[in-house]
């Protein structure tokens, strides 16, 4: 039994597909296997066959055998065109409908990365929430030099100090907080943009906004060391 290479083009796809069928296989029967292979519908394709060299050998007939297009004394293979106006080219998305939201029915939405954001304050959320300065007075109003202190920054261990500073800070917008912490793990020495503020050693010193600052009886953490 002859095996004949098929080159499979569908709806004059740039993409080829080869495949070997024996020479018996009838038409209809070609259609069923082309069917799972381009996914074009066996009652609606219709194959143009030509031979290795491109030329135009003619359209099927249900009634012959893949065998029967064979050019004779030619190659065991042919050219075979399926074509079906019902198969859409996987990056062809011309004529498929694409659902569209406008942006007040998205914001309405619970389950959308925006609400996602907005409910964990990450992202343009965040910054929005940092931002804002409306509070910082409130913040401070019980707030002295000298007052023992812990600093809460999210994923950060609290940290315990003394407040050295309040009011502005640089052309930074809003009031900042500086801390003298209890151990090392501060980012400088009391200074920013070469302008000192307070007094510390390298590493104690840190500026915080007031909302991260609690004010109360913190003293030093005993490190458990004689």
């Amino acid at each position: 039994m002859a095996q004949i290479v098929l080159e499979i083009q569908t709806n004059n796809d740039e993409n080829l597909i080869e495949r070997r069928f024996a020479s018996e296989m009838t038409i209809p029967d070609l259609k069923n296997r082309l069917e799972l292979i381009t996914g074009a519908s066996a009652s609606e394709m219709e194959l143009i066959f030509r031979d290795s060299s491109g030329n135009l050998i003619g359209p099927h007939d249900d009634s012959k055998c893949l065998g029967d297009y064979l050019v004779p004394g030619g190659e065991l293979r042919l050219r075979l065109n399926v074509n079906d106006p019902n198969v859409v080219k996987l990056d062809d998305l011309s004529g498929v409908q694409k659902f569209e939201l406008d942006d007040e029915e998205y914001s309405k939405r619970s389950d959308s990365v925006r609400a996602f954001k907005m409910k964990n304050k990450l992202g343009r959320f965040a910054a929005s929430t940092a931002g804002d300065d409306s509070n910082d007075d409130e913040c401070v109003e019980h707030m002295k030099l000298g007052d023992r202190c812990e600093v809460t920054v999210k994923n950060m261990p609290p940290r315990r100090g003394c407040i050295m500073y309040i009011g502005k800070l640089g052309t930074k917008p809003g009031i900042f907080v500086g801390v003298r912490y209890d151990e090392p793990w501060g980012k400088n020495n009391g200074t920013f943009e070469n302008v000192r503020y307070f007094e510390c050693p390298p590493n104690y010193g840190s500026f915080v906004k007031p909302n991260l600052v609690k004010v109360g009886d913190f003293p030093e953490l005993d490190d458990g060391l004689e």
